[in-house]
């Protein structure tokens, strides 16, 4: 049942509510909470209208209509359009600035990894990409990173093989330069008769036979270090004693120093020394460096062939290598300044070490000026 009560300082009948006051009570009756606006005109200002049910126990004994005004959810409801506009916008420029912020940081890296690249291609492999970030990216530019260094590595390598291609090819020319000058003097001598006693002849043709051993030697040692450098060339091993083959290297050693009253002073341990390689080639490759020995010792010296089960090393008492030439000792042609007027192709050390590598001996020299050199090698 809904009674008149004072409306805003005013008394109203019954009569006078809206037509839609009696659905409001009759769905509040029935327990529900309905609404309407229809008692806007009556009140005389946008208003919204609740229903509310009032209960005692169980049984529904009244309803309560609840007014308020809608100006003030009208303004509320503006405002909150502001506000959505305003976060629109906020959330628009902020995606904005993230998506550049994600653009740049992805299209950055790929700018610079692309620059690096096409430097590679143009053959500047001293080119970084200097990226470092923990995901693909970063990945990607080690990648390039290292590729560049190993390009870099690779040309490094590609331009000292031709320097010393160049270097190899101005020293076997001027090898073979002076016995070619003196093979084409003496045959032009012989030719134009301008040599014609029988002794002055013989000299020629002995210098001549001299030159032609001497260019004979220089192509079989030439040919030799081609062969140990070419990794298909076979070596035969086969299980051997080491120091059986130092002994025999020692023996032949042995007659060249006579010429020289040099005595060669061994100390060979008393047990075998086994070792897997090919003996040939292990034998040469001592007497290489005892025919050094010899060569560059002194008349009534000493040389000292000490052999352990790892090691080996052959002492003479010769003028000794400068500091400076040690490094260039084991390359082609390389003769140190002491050497000159003793002959020799300049190939022996670069063929010892060839045989050395090919059966994982190590080899070494050690010298000082005036008090002789040191070859040593070991294995195991």
């Amino acid at each position: 049942m809904l009674s008149a009560g004072r409306m805003m300082g005013s008394r109203l009948s019954y009569d006078s509510l809206p037509p839609d006051a009696e659905r409001l009570v009759r769905e509040a009756f029935e327990g529900g909470q309905p609404f309407s606006s229809g008692f806007s005109e009556l009140l005389g200002y946008p208003t919204l209208t609740l229903g509310v049910p009032i209960t005692q126990g169980s049984r529904v004994a009244g309803a309560l209509l609840i007014h308020d005004a809608v100006a003030g959810m009208d303004e509320a409801a503006a405002q909150g359009q502001k506000l959505l506009l305003y976060a629109g916008a906020g959330a628009m420029a902020l995606s904005a600035l993230l998506a550049m912020a994600l653009s740049l940081n992805f299209t950055r890296p790929i700018r610079r990894m692309k620059t690096v690249a096409g430097q590679l291609a143009q053959g500047d492999y001293s080119a970084r990409t200097g990226i470092s970030r923990k995901d693909e990216f970063g990945q990607l530019a080690q990648s390039i990173d290292c590729l560049s260094l190993r390009l870099q590595e690779a040309q490094t390598a590609s331009e000292q093989a031709e320097l010393q291609r160049r270097d190899f090819l101005a020293k076997i020319s001027h090898e073979l330069r002076t016995p070619v000058t003196v093979l084409r003097g003496s045959l032009e001598a012989l030719r134009d008769g301008v040599v014609n006693e029988p002794g002055m002849m013989r000299s020629y043709h002995e210098q001549m036979l001299k030159e032609t051993e001497g260019l004979q030697r220089l192509v079989n040692d030439l040919m030799e270090l081609t062969r140990l450098q070419n990794t298909d060339f076979p070596i035969e091993r086969t299980s051997i004693a080491l120091d059986e083959v130092f002994r025999d290297a020692l023996r032949s050693a042995g007659q060249l120093a006579q010429a020289k009253n040099i005595a060669i002073t061994e100390r060979l341990p008393a047990q075998a020394v086994p070792f897997m390689g090919d003996y040939a080639r292990l034998r040469q490759m001592l007497l290489i460096v005892l025919d050094n020995a010899v060569k560059f010792s002194p008349e009534n010296s000493t040389i000292y062939a000490i052999m352990d089960t790892g090691s080996l090393a052959i002492t003479d008492e010769g003028p000794g290598i400068a500091p400076e030439d040690l490094p260039r000792l084991f390359e082609r042609f390389h003769q140190s300044p002491s050497s000159a007027g003793k002959g020799g192709s300049g190939l022996g050390l670069a063929i010892a070490k060839q045989i050395a590598l090919r059966h994982d001996i190590g080899i070494a020299l050690d010298s000082e000026q005036g008090k002789g050199t040191t070859v040593w090698f070991t294995w195991g």
